[in-house]
């Protein structure tokens, strides 16, 4: 929503204050940060609160979305209590790592049941052990500002073959 993603923005500020929201059509980021030269994507996810679940989107009306067309460095899942940070190559090494898994967590929802994605218990999340949790109501901007350290200038290069995965 708008709001979760002002609310990590004014985050990202305090770390990079010239970070800010990419506008237009550009859809496979949300924000950049010039100073660690990072592109971050910013996914608040309303149901999660009632399934206890993360959904991280492959594909909506067919064509590739989400976490299958990113060209963020970051990959941000938000609820209500935190924000799940997570270098975007190493999110998709765990899945491609347990593909027959993710493969079988692959649902269809979304608005008018459009999108197609890889549906990830909370419990699973921070088990990952790449995972930056940051507590919305206390964050240690440290974390965030290592994990933009540890991808300053680096694009994701996984994205393709979880596409090639996707289409096996």
């Amino acid at each position: 929503s708008e709001a979760v993603e002002k609310e990590f923005l004014l985050l990202l500020n305090q770390i990079d204050e010239k970070a800010y929201k990419i506008g237009g059509k550009y859809k496979q980021a949300d924000y950049y940060s010039p100073l660690y030269d990072v592109f971050l994507e910013i996914k608040d996810d309303v149901m999660s609160e009632r399934t206890n679940n993360l959904a991280l989107e492959i594909r909506f009306k067919d064509e590739w979305s989400g976490i299958a067309a990113t060209e963020s460095s970051i990959w941000v899942m938000a609820d209500k209590r935190n924000f799940y940070c997570y270098d975007t190559d190493k999110l998709l090494t765990r899945l491609l790592e347990y593909w027959s898994w993710t493969k079988s967590q692959i649902k269809i929802g979304g608005d008018e049941d459009l999108s197609e994605m890889v549906i990830l218990s909370k419990k699973f999340l921070p088990n990952i052990r790449e995972c930056n949790t940051l507590n919305r109501k206390s964050p240690d901007l440290e974390v965030l500002k290592n994990l933009l350290s540890s991808v300053s200038g680096k694009r994701p290069q996984l994205t393709k073959k979880l596409r090639e995965n996707l289409n096996t």
